[in-house]
């Protein structure tokens, strides 16, 4: 299993939101990265150009 370095600042964060919400501090954090996840676009809905890198928006019009 691999681990993350998680600044102090950010732990003392999610220590406190944890106990605000009765869970301990991994069940918060694996809850607050499945919901950060399920609010971005679905990868398969980026555009991507000819080569598979992620399209450039189109220029706005004028």
């Amino acid at each position: 299993m691999s681990s993350i370095d998680i600044p102090d600042e950010a732990l003392t964060i999610a220590t406190s939101a944890a106990r605000e919400q009765g869970m301990d501090v991994k069940g918060w954090l694996m809850a607050a990265i499945s919901q950060h996840a399920a609010e971005q676009e679905p990868i398969s809905e980026i555009p991507v150009d000819d080569c598979g890198f992620p399209a450039s928006p189109a220029p706005a019009a004028a």
